[in-house]
């Protein structure tokens, strides 16, 4: 039968050459069959608009009035081509061979839940992140010389730093195979599991990070105790309850995505700033930075728009859960700063240099043990919490949410700039990388001069667009909304990103 339709469908395509592909958004695709479903693979990028940008490969487009669900990335699709992240959605099952071959800027590629095959060579290239939402690793071809991709000389084209992610409670199955274990997962110790979840609104794609809860001790523990300022005394135990927090600050793609404008001082580039605005062609420096020069106020406006657009509860996170999210939750190694005891492993910063200028690029340093994001340096990141610098000598030990009222609001991470004659730095400037550094700003303050003060986003635990979180996408255009989820297999799988 499958035989018969395809024939049908090919006949179809020879009598109506025009049908046999199209070209969307610079992307080239061609219709194949998906068992008895018409779908299309990617086959090529045409145009420069995405040059040395994000590339999300969209999970449908529309041709002439008909809707073709992506299923495929077909050979040397992408192949030298200067992207510098790419997301891969849960549709597409197939990659093929040297699909991302050669791509001197790519650095991170996000494999979607739905991928089971990945042919000779797709991935070769040099990457400094691969996250891989499939509970079950995919199948790696071999190369034609019968050798895994990355054996020998070619293990280089697999940074040994390479920083691996999988879903949670998957990485035994990932380990036992040869390819995942021997050229990504063996040679970093960044590389963990990721539980958590994936939304997409208005084309910009950002992951919420669960932190499983319990009891730590917050403040001027004894890895902080002699740089730890009065503010952070007296250490004391915090219970809290799960919740989720954003992987990385939010970025200035998202911002525009839910606002429409980017207040940024220093802004990168943003294909969706495009997209909203009509602008096309030209070439962009390719950064995804982190939204800056926003207040209390403004970070407020953003979350109540961003609610409206998801049906979610996002929100701001308490300082406690800040806190505890940065020193690895239940997988804390004790570190002084997010992720390490040296601070250049895992915070932007300008170091010292008054020359050295953003962008304030997320994700660019090692992650923490939770596979969270710059949670030293970058931006400051504000907090749902009223300041109060005696508040630790009272604060309740479940679920803390900050005084009642004040004058200030919390914000915690420190800024890129850590020069001694930075507006808004003290005597010790590296200090302020230090997870249980504190301090306040007045909420509605004008921070448009500079670029320091952004947010990342909380979730309680759940969200309200799944009963399950495995391989679930919340995507968000407009006011209207879809989540798609891939049931768990039979196992003890839960599932992020």
């Amino acid at each position: 039968m499958k035989r018969f339709l395809f024939f049908i469908m090919l006949a179809s395509l020879v009598s109506n050459p025009k049908a046999l592909g199209f070209e969307l958004n610079n992307l080239c695709y061609k219709l194949v069959l998906d068992g008895m479903e018409e779908c299309v693979e990617v086959t090529s990028f045409k145009g420069t608009r995405f040059y040395n940008q994000v590339l999300e490969i969209p999970s449908v487009v529309t041709y002439e009035n008909r809707a073709y669900k992506v299923v495929g990335i077909s050979q040397k699709a992408f192949e030298n081509a200067e992207f510098k992240k790419v997301i891969i959605p849960n549709t597409v099952k197939t990659i093929g061979a040297f699909a991302f071959a050669y791509c001197p800027k790519l650095k991170s590629i996000v494999i979607g839940s739905g991928v089971n095959q990945i042919d000779a060579g797709a991935l070769y290239c040099e990457m400094d992140s691969v996250t891989c939402f499939a509970i079950n690793p995919p199948i790696v071809d071999l190369d034609r010389n019968g050798r895994k991709i990355g054996r020998g000389w070619d293990r280089n084209k697999y940074q040994m730093n390479c920083v691996l992610q999988v879903p949670q409670n998957s990485e035994d199955r990932y380990k036992a195979d040869p390819f995942w274990r021997e050229y990504l997962m063996d040679y970093n110790p960044a590389n963990r599991e990721v539980d958590g979840c994936h939304f997409v609104v208005n084309g910009v794609a950002f992951n919420m990070i669960r932190v499983q809860g319990g009891t730590f001790t917050m403040g001027a523990t004894s890895e902080q105790e002699s740089e730890a300022y009065n503010d952070e005394k007296p250490a004391h135990q915090v219970t809290l309850s799960d919740y989720y927090i954003g992987q990385t600050e939010v970025t200035q793609e998202l911002w525009v995505a839910v606002m429409g404008n980017n207040p940024s001082v220093h802004q990168g580039a943003l294909s969706v700033w495009d997209k909203l605005n009509g602008v096309k062609g030209g070439e962009t420096n390719g950064h995804v930075c982190a939204v800056e020069a926003v207040n209390w106020t403004d970070c407020q406006l953003f979350i109540k728009k961003l609610n409206s657009l998801t049906g979610e509860n996002f929100r701001m996170p308490t300082e406690a859960e800040w806190e505890y999210a940065a020193r690895g939750g239940r997988k804390s190694r004790g570190f002084k700063y997010s992720g390490s005891n040296e601070y250049k492993d895992v915070a932007r910063t300008r170091n010292g240099s008054v020359t050295e200028v953003p962008p304030l690029d997320v994700a660019s340093r090692v992650p923490n043990e939770l596979g969270l994001y710059d949670m030293s340096g970058n931006v400051y990141e504000w907090c749902q919490d009223w300041y109060d610098a005696d508040y630790y000598k009272v604060s309740p030990e479940n679920d803390p949410k900050g005084p009642d009222s004040g004058t200030y609001r919390v914000v915690r991470s420190g800024s890129w700039d850590d020069r001694y004659d930075s507006p808004f730095n003290y005597d010790k400037p590296v200090s302020q990388y230090r997870v249980s550094f504190r301090r306040g700003f007045k909420p509605m303050a004008d921070f448009s001069k500079y670029g320091y003060f952004g947010l990342r986003l909380a979730l309680s635990d759940k969200p309200a667009s799944s009963k399950s979180m495995t391989n679930t996408t919340r995507v968000t255009k407009g006011s209207k909304s879809t989540t798609t989820t891939t049931p768990a297999k039979k196992s003890n799988a839960r599932k992020r990103r």
